[in-house]
């Protein structure tokens, strides 16, 4: 965490001894912690303080993890979300295209926690900043199949039978009439959708890792234009 102010974050679940147990992790990163015990709560916290972060369960009464989402993009698109669940409550693809930063299996590593947080802090010409320090020459590539950009990533049709998730890839597409500018970075993949559905094509998301200079350049122009609900969306 840099040497400014602290950044806050907001830790919604309805068990306490989660929360107490998140707390402990997100202030070891040097984050200011503010509790709620459900979505309702949270919205009242949004209401009268600055948030920087929020972390959230999926499952609670007064209102679920899935409504808090929705509202924090439609009316605080700015404030990136985590959802954490100990269920099959929502498929990754749906999470990520209602906006989720990150969606945590419980019990999940508290040190995964701590990368989804601080990347979800990166702002500016710190975002897709991040080089993988084990980038070979055997590292997966993309290079084919029509895109969709969203405001953390991209969702590639086709089915890439390499892919798996957590996979790092790196990427190189060509302008498309899905995407005017040709892009160019690495990333990880987050889902992968190996069947296709009357709505949903086969196809992966991948969340940017680093992009080149000017894909940076364009995606922010073009995120800052567009302004795209979903963090990675689930087609195109």
């Amino acid at each position: 965490m840099s040497d400014g102010p602290s950044r806050i974050v907001l830790v919604v679940d309805d068990e306490p001894l989660l929360r107490d147990a998140v707390r402990f992790e997100v202030e070891m990163l040097g984050c200011t912690v503010i509790e709620a015990s459900s979505g309702h709560e949270a919205q009242r916290c949004l209401a009268s303080q600055t948030i920087d972060l929020i972390i959230s369960d999926v499952r609670m009464p007064d209102g679920d993890g899935i409504e808090l989402l929705r509202y924090v993009t439609s009316n605080f698109p700015h404030i990136p979300l985590l959802l954490m669940s100990g269920f099959a409550d929502i498929a990754l693809w749906d999470a990520y295209h209602l906006g989720a930063h990150a969606l945590l299996s419980k019990p999940f590593n508290f040190e995964y926690l701590g990368f989804c947080l601080m990347h979800a802090l990166k702002i500016g010409n710190q975002a897709w900043a991040i080089t993988p320090q084990t980038l070979s020459e055997s590292i997966p590539k993309l290079a084919e199949g029509p895109i969709c950009i969203g405001r953390g990533g991209m969702f590639v049709e086709g089915l890439q039978k390499f892919l798996a998730i957590d996979t790092t890839v790196a990427f190189i597409f060509e302008p498309s009439n899905t995407c005017k500018q040709g892009l160019k970075g690495t990333g990880v993949v987050r889902w992968v959708r190996e069947r296709s559905s009357e709505t949903l094509p086969i196809g992966c998301g991948v969340e940017f890792l680093s992009l080149s200079e000017s894909t940076h350049s364009w995606v922010q122009s073009w995120l800052a234009e567009e302004k795209p609900q979903a963090y990675i969306p689930r087609s195109l």
